[in-house]
């Protein structure tokens, strides 16, 4: 039974049960009928009146928390256009120094040089620190695509690096950050 089917026959239920009580007879009269249309005129106003309070301080946080969200929105705007204008930047320079046709011995190094910078800019620059301030799915995303990149940076026996695989990573963080954009850009339109 949900917390508010329980509230509902406590509310309803308390009132009936104290009347049936009244109407027990142990010899002497306790109130008249009188004194009980006050008492529920009373009990009914009284839990009126507090769902009322109850719905408007419910409609009071709502709207608190709206305006907190609108007041909050440029912000977290920025840092996710931040965090995804450097990563297609970065992804693009990554394809620039890419040849397919490189052999493993003849590897270009700024390759894994983009790589590194992708790392500097997420973790010294601030940009995995900024999506943490955005939301959960911002930071989840692009942490993923860090620890990729931290994975393929250290593990420097890794040739070919698996350019498929990288591009896919950037990719796949960049189009999630692309929809927590449009999320924030739908709200504002609202």
């Amino acid at each position: 039974m949900t917390k508010e089917r329980v509230l509902f026959l406590i509310i309803f239920l308390l009132p009936l049960g104290v009347n049936a009580l009244m109407f027990i007879p142990l010899g002497a009269l306790v109130s008249e009928n009188i004194i009980w249309i006050g008492f529920f005129g009373s009990y009914l106003g009284g839990i009126v009146s507090g769902l009322l309070t109850l719905r408007g301080v419910r409609l009071t946080i709502e709207e608190n928390q709206k305006k907190s969200l609108m007041e909050s929105l440029p912000e977290k705007l920025m840092y996710l256009e931040e965090i995804i204008f450097i990563l297609e930047r970065q992804k693009k320079l990554l394809i620039k120094n890419f040849k397919e046709e490189d052999a493993p011995s003849k590897l270009n190094p700024r390759y894994r040089d983009r790589i590194k910078y992708t790392l500097e800019y997420l973790e010294e620059g601030g940009l995995l620190k900024n999506s943490a301030k955005v939301n959960v799915i911002t930071y989840r995303s692009t942490r993923k695509l860090f620890n990729y990149l931290k994975e393929i940076n250290y593990n420097r026996s890794a040739l070919p690096l698996p350019y498929k695989r990288i591009n896919d990573s950037y990719e796949t963080a960049i189009k999630s950050l692309k929809i927590e954009c449009e999320k924030y850009l739908n709200e504002i339109e609202k």
